[in-house]
């Protein structure tokens, strides 16, 4: 009786395998369509552009109403991208399951996240790819920002201020100064009060009267 048992148990478990073995044949040998469309912001036909599946791994061309299709697709997950040299799409990841049924998200640039798309796909033109930086034009601030401006506006700042300033030196001390450095050897501190409009310092005067 346990021997009959044992025999029983032994071909069931058999018979599961083969059944699992045969599915899992069956899934490798079932194949899908994927199709999708490409629109362009510019009306009329757009033009027959290059579709890749994983890269690379298969592709296929649009048609001159923007449809394509991937024939022969195993279940399983791809990225889908249109080859442009004008026009940026963004990239779709699908996930193609066994029933057919195929779950799409759309990744718009690199690094953004990841949204529902629809399917079949629908790809649009999510910006123009840029190959030359615009050079950059010339406007007033910029000047203004130069190194050699900026050591230039004190310059011209002391020389408008300075004839003001001179204006209100006595015309005694301004030339009791023109004479002083004019002469080699003196301090230049000592000029100091005087252009500031006090009495300059007499190299004559000591500090023991």
């Amino acid at each position: 009786m346990l021997k009959n048992i044992l025999i029983f148990v032994v071909l069931l478990s058999v018979i599961h395998v083969s059944k699992s073995s045969s599915s899992d044949s069956n899934n490798d040998d079932v194949y899908h369509t994927v199709e999708g469309r490409i629109s362009l912001p510019t009306r009329g036909r757009p033009p027959p552009m290059k579709v890749t599946l994983n890269q690379g791994e298969q592709w296929a061309m649009s048609k001159f109403d923007g449809t394509f299709q991937f024939h022969n697709v195993k279940p399983g997950i791809y990225v889908v991208n249109v080859v442009s040299t004008i026009h940026h799409f963004g990239e779709i990841k699908i996930d193609v399951r066994s029933s057919g049924k195929v779950r799409a998200l759309l990744f718009p640039y690199a690094g953004a996240k990841k949204m529902p798309t629809v399917y079949p796909l629908h790809f649009r033109v999510q910006g123009n790819h840029q190959y030359f930086v615009a050079r950059p034009q010339l406007s007033i601030l910029s000047i203004f920002r130069h190194p050699m401006i900026l050591m230039m506006v004190p310059m011209m700042l002391m020389m408008f201020c300075l004839p003001k300033m001179m204006e209100n030196v006595d015309p005694e001390e301004l030339k009791q100064m023109q004479d002083k450095m004019k002469s080699n050897g003196d301090d230049p501190m000592d000029q100091l009060p005087a252009w500031l409009g006090g009495r300059a310092k007499d190299p004559e005067d000591s500090d023991d009267e």
